[in-house]
């Protein structure tokens, strides 16, 4: 099961639970038959349903200290950055204050532009080299032994799943929370493979071998998708084309089974805050970005304060956000409502499952419709019988 639903993360990795094995579409999976393996993830892996002893009965949004509007100030920041630049502002503002040592992060693979790396940033010019989206597939807690002995401490920026498997491991691991003093998280909708980067490349005319580099959003808001490849002549597709058409066709399975795409583990959690048109969808057309910022513990939102205070960060109250994150955040509403009928189908089908709560599952389900639920019933059941899932 957990090779199945396996996020990549590369936690059972470092503490050699498991081997990396790459299947068909370039997707790194932990593989072992070993008893350790299956007993580590059952503790720490967010298939196996741990952190949903953490998550909030109810509350689709997950809990929160404080929900906000921000931006950088720091406009060559905001306009370079995917969205508002508010996790970039945060690293900084931690470095230039040495509340911490490092920022672990992940960046672009210099020598594979699909590809991602762990990096650690000491400096400015290395937090702004991490800035932006990365949507391929990374393992950030791979090597996160290096991190957990010494005296030196760290803020850890990963995908939600990322850091729920290392809030997990901080419970049988006392060096987790000794070392790793701020986690920080955005909104995912799944990692795309290696083989859909590949097409993206393709449409846009660069191609993979002669790619020397890829930038999926930032300069704007989304911003576009930019190659450029080893004669210097630049590529560029639209954020429409580049992820609803081609990157989110082919994520992790995980990916479409996840309860927490929000980064509800996190102490700092930000999302796109898209405009909205007037038939209440979200605007994709260019302008100045905006992040809804999810404060999610009580030392995220003092961060969070002291950084607005110290100038780094924009802060404005946002009270609509339970009315208006449902219309431009719909995947991740419709993600998490649904999820208790998507198990469900599962279990009929005899297909196996993540271990979500129950209770959990209904408590969330109850924004929804029965009409709605039955109508996600049959979609995944068909989709199941195409093979599709």
């Amino acid at each position: 099961m957990y090779t199945e639903f396996c996020t990549g993360c590369g936690l059972c990795i470092s503490q050699k639970k498991a081997q990396w094995e790459k299947d068909k579409n370039g997707f790194l999976n932990a593989v072992s038959n070993d008893k350790a393996f299956h007993s580590f993830c059952d503790n720490v892996c967010p298939a196996g349903g741990m952190q949903c002893r953490e998550l909030e009965k109810g509350t689709v949004w997950g809990r929160n200290t404080g929900v906000y509007l921000s931006h950088s100030t720091d406009e060559s920041i905001w306009f370079e950055a995917s969205s508002g630049g508010v996790l970039t502002s945060l690293c900084l503002f931690l470095l230039d204050n040495q509340m911490v040592d490092g920022i672990i992060q992940t960046k672009m693979d210099p020598d594979n532009p699909i590809g991602t790396k762990t990096s650690l940033s000491r400096t400015r010019e290395e937090i702004l080299d991490c800035c932006g989206s990365r949507y391929s597939a990374s393992a950030p807690l791979w090597d996160i032994n290096d991190y957990l002995n010494g005296d030196e401490t760290y803020a850890f920026v990963g995908k939600p799943c990322d850091v729920t498997a290392l809030r997990n491991f901080a419970k049988i691991d006392e060096r987790v929370s000794d070392h790793i003093k701020y986690m920080f998280s955005f909104f995912c909708a799944g990692a795309p493979s290696e083989q859909a980067n590949i097409q993206l490349l393709d449409k846009m005319g660069c191609g993979k071998e002669g790619c020397v580099y890829l930038r999926y959003r930032g300069d704007g808001w989304p911003g576009y998708a930019t190659a450029i490849d080893r004669h210097g002549v630049t590529f560029q597709l639209d954020y429409r084309s580049a992820w609803r058409d081609t990157l989110g066709r082919d994520i992790r399975k995980m990916c479409r089974f996840c309860l927490d795409g929000i980064g509800e583990m996190a102490d700092i959690s930000c999302g796109d805050a898209w405009y909205l048109g007037e038939d209440n969808k979200p605007l994709f057309s260019e302008a100045a970005g905006r992040n809804v910022v999810f404060c999610r513990t009580q030392c995220g939102k003092d961060l969070f304060f002291m950084a607005s205070e110290a100038g780094y960060l924009t802060k404005s109250d946002y009270p609509e956000f339970e009315k208006e994150l449902p219309l431009y955040q719909s995947y991740q509403y419709e993600r998490r409502t649904t999820m208790g009928t998507t198990i469900l189908a599962l279990k009929v089908m005899g297909k196996r499952y993540p271990k979500y709560s129950a209770e959990l599952l209904k408590s969330y389900g109850k924004r929804v419709g029965l009409k709605h639920k039955i109508s996600r019933f049959k979609g995944t059941i068909e989709r199941i019988t195409k093979k599709k899932l």
